[in-house]
Formats: structure tokens, C-alpha cells, sequence
């Protein structure tokens, strides 16, 4: 990196997305905010700075990923901290990013001093076709989004709709097993009391695939199990520092052991689904019954 650069927006790129960079290269171009630099996780594509240098009107580095999605964040953070970048904004490359989403990030971390803000998701196809908009609006608490509590059990914050005021405090160690790494990242923030507050003017066009592995996309017993899998791992980390998580962990642990009882995950699943809000949020199949 060239001399300091007071944002930045990260992102990682892997084998599977070259159907989708332009469109998201198309909307770093885009942005009515120019002054940013562009710090790029390569975990296996190839030819990445040929293809980036055509392409991109604004500075831009990369950095060698490591194939593990909590490791390659981790490196992306600590690097941007070193560098001495104030303000971070989190993208993923199979999405599109509003063309203001730069600007408004930046004016609100800078005029609320908050340590996070994110922004709505609009739903669009593989292909980029509208689904839903503004799809978490009607779920967001009126109060905002301000403990643990909030996201306990479903998450609004992903590597693709927020950004961070950098400090030290933000640069955490993220464990390689972690299957979601935004989820556990920002429990741990909110855990901290940092504060959240919401983008209302920008937007990510949320790209719904086959390989995307969090996507909001209806619900089956293969995605249930997936936020089983997920929940297990994530309560088992956070129970570490938070032990009010344990009784989770327990309980989605004992699901898998249960994964095998094809009788039994289907009434799971049934009782699940019955419950399932509207507009769910990542994770939120998964339901937390009391025994």
C-alpha cells in the first residue's frame, strides 16, 4: 500500500466467482466516494492482477489467502489495521454493491463515532434479477441493534453489508474452524459494547447461487442441518468468554448426534419450518426448542 489511505474496502476472491467480478468490480468503479483503496484476499484465482489492472480505476493490492474464509478476513483486517486504515468496509465479490455505499458508510461511522454500521440487502438471482428488497428492514429491531442478545440466535451483519471504525480492539483472532466468521465476528463486538448503527441509504444486491454457502434461499432439511453444523460450532467458540451460550452449544451438539434419525430431523424440521419468520435471517432455521 502506497502511502496511507484513511478507508478501505476488503474483500476475498476463490475459484467460482469469475462470473460474477465484473459486476462486482463494476460497483467499486461506481462509487461516488473515490478516495478508497481496494485490498484484495486471493485465495486461489489466477491471473488476479492482470485481469484487476484493466480493470479497476482506483489503487488496489493483494494479499495471499490461506483457503481458511476466518483466516483470510483475519489477515485482510490485520494488514488494513497496520496500514493504518481508520475506516474498514467488508464486501464479497459474488455481490454488488450500491453506488454509494463507500460515502454513506464513511459519513455515518464519521458523524455517530459508531464502531459499526451495515446496510439493507436487496435479494437478486445468479443472474442479477430483483427478488426482495430492503429485506431485512421489516425484521430490525426498533431500538437498533445494541448487545449480544440481538443476534444470538440469527445475524443481520455479514461480510458483505457493514463496515468498522478500525482500531485495536476490532483486530481479533478469528479460529480456523469457524463456519460463520461474520456471525461470530460481530457477536464478539456487540459482546465488547461496541456500537452498531444502520445504513439506511445504501444497499448490497445479495447474489443468491449454489455455492454460496450462507445464502438466504429456501429452506430444506440439507440447509437446516448446514445452521445445525453452523450453531454447534459458533456457540462452542463463543460459550469460551460468554458462558450463557453453553446451554446452545449443548443443544445443537446433541442435534448432531441426532443428524442420523431420519425420523427424527424431519419432525425437527417440520417444527422448525412452522416457526420460520418470513423473512428469515442467516441462520435462523435452525430453531433453539427448551427442553
Amino acid at each position: 500500500m502506497k502511502g496511507k489511505s484513511k478507508i478501505a474496502v476488503l474483500t476475498v476472491v476463490y475459484p467460482g466467482v469469475e462470473k460474477y467480478i465484473d459486476d462486482y468490480l463494476r460497483s467499486v468503479n461506481d462509487q461516488t466516494l473515490a478516495e478508497f483503496h481496494l485490498v484484495l484476499i486471493d485465495d486461489g484465482l489466477e491471473n488476479l492482477y492482470g485481469y484487476l489492472s484493466e480493470k479497476l480505476a482506483i489503487s488496489f493490492e493483494i494479499l495471499k489467502g490461506t483457503g481458511s474464509p476466518a483466516k483470510n478476513r483475519q489477515i485482510g483486517i490485520r494488514h488494513c489495521f497496520a496500514c493504518g486504515i481508520d475506516y474498514l468496509i467488508f464486501a464479497d465479490v459474488d455481490d454488488v454493491m450500491s453506488i454509494n455505499r463507500v460515502e454513506t458508510s464513511l459519513n455515518l461511522l464519521e458523524s455517530t463515532a459508531a464502531d459499526v454500521v451495515f446496510n439493507d440487502v436487496d435479494i437478486i438471482t445468479d443472474n442479477g434479477t430483483f427478488l426482495l428488497k430492503s429485506y431485512f428492514a421489516p425484521r430490525l429491531p426498533e431500538s437498533g441493534l445494541t448487545s449480544l442478545s440481538d443476534i444470538l440466535h440469527f445475524n443481520y451483519l455479514g461480510m458483505s453489508n457493514t463496515a468498522i471504525q478500525l482500531d485495536s480492539s476490532l483486530v481479533i483472532e478469528l479460529p480456523t474452524s469457524l463456519l460463520a466468521v461474520d456471525w461470530y465476528y460481530f457477536s464478539l463486538l456487540l459482546s465488547k459494547g461496541c456500537t452498531v448503527r444502520f445504513n439506511s441509504f445504501a444497499k448490497t444486491l445479495y447474489r443468491q447461487h449454489g455455492s454460496n454457502t450462507v445464502g438466504i434461499k429456501n429452506p430444506s432439511i440439507d440447509t437446516l442441518i448446514q445452521a445445525i453444523n453452523v450453531k454447534a460450532e459458533h456457540y462452542r467458540l463463543l460459550k469460551e468468554n460468554y458462558r450463557e451460550v453453553a446451554k446452545y452449544y449443548e443443544y445443537f451438539d446433541g442435534l448432531l448426534h441426532k443428524i442420523g434419525d431420519i425420523e427424527f430431523v424431519q419432525t425437527y424440521y417440520n417444527c422448525c419450518l412452522k416457526n420460520l419468520e418470513d423473512r428469515p435471517c442467516w441462520w435462523e432455521l435452525a430453531k433453539y426448542y427448551e427442553e
